[in-house]
């Protein structure tokens, strides 16, 4: 919502009483509420902005890139890999993982449900650069990440 205290008080004054002192005296009297209004519309913007932050990777990604590391945007999140088998339909050939390997003739091994030596012990890791507030960071994750879900900060 933008508005503008002149214009307020050219539309509410009749044209009879607009005369230049009695306008600045009322912009002098609106100046106080004016500047609260400033301030309002100010808090207004970065709490629409929180409130549009989740947990998907992308956006709270975006999210911790913008506060912690503007210019360069180098903080990455990596979720784990639980060494499932991709399942797709026929048409979907990328999709399918060969089983056996054609110049071998042996099965691939297929890891059950936390036996992955290649799975994280954690749900995601933080990959941030040297120099980021290591407090604020976690302060922000602590605060967006959903309920259970663990995760380790490595600095590069």
């Amino acid at each position: 919502m933008m508005y503008n205290i002149q214009n307020l008080i050219w539309t509410m004054l009749p044209p009879f009483l607009r005369k230049p002192l009695r306008v600045y005296w009322l912009m002098s009297l609106l100046k106080p509420i004016d500047d609260l209004m400033q301030g309002y519309l100010q808090f207004k913007q970065g709490i629409s902005y929180k409130i549009s932050i989740n947990a998907q990777v992308i956006v709270f990604e975006n999210y911790i890139n913008k506060i912690l590391d503007p210019e360069a945007k180098r903080i990455k999140i990596i979720h784990a890999v639980d060494g499932a088998i991709p399942i797709g339909l026929e048409i979907e050939r990328s999709y399918f993982m060969s089983l056996s390997t054609s110049s071998e003739g042996k099965f691939k091994p297929i890891p059950l449900f936390g036996e992955n030596d290649n799975a994280l012990d954690v749900s995601f890791n933080v990959i941030v650069p040297l120099g980021v507030n290591i407090a604020k960071l976690k302060s922000e994750i602590n605060i967006y990440k959903p309920a259970g879900k663990t995760y380790k900060i490595i600095q590069s």
